[in-house]
């Protein structure tokens, strides 16, 4: 058995789902940066930064794709 924990100095940090799905509400207009964080992602520090355009009003929807490490 193992487990992880990404601490982050954010009030915006979520867990994806079962579908790898996040919602974050509260968020300013203007461009956000999302970091994904994955254990097995093939990337430095496990981690891909990708920039998403928050409208002033509305919801937004934003996909992702990430590589993966071979599991243990």
């Amino acid at each position: 058995m193992s487990g992880f924990i990404k601490v982050v100095d954010t009030p915006f940090a979520a867990k994806s789902n079962a579908a790898g799905q996040v919602r974050v509400a509260g968020l300013a207009a203007g461009t956000a940066q999302v970091t994904i964080w994955h254990p097995q992602m093939k990337a430095k520090d496990n981690e891909q930064l990708i920039l998403v355009s928050v409208p002033g009003s509305g919801s937004v929807a934003k996909s992702a794709t990430v590589a993966l490490r071979a599991g243990r």
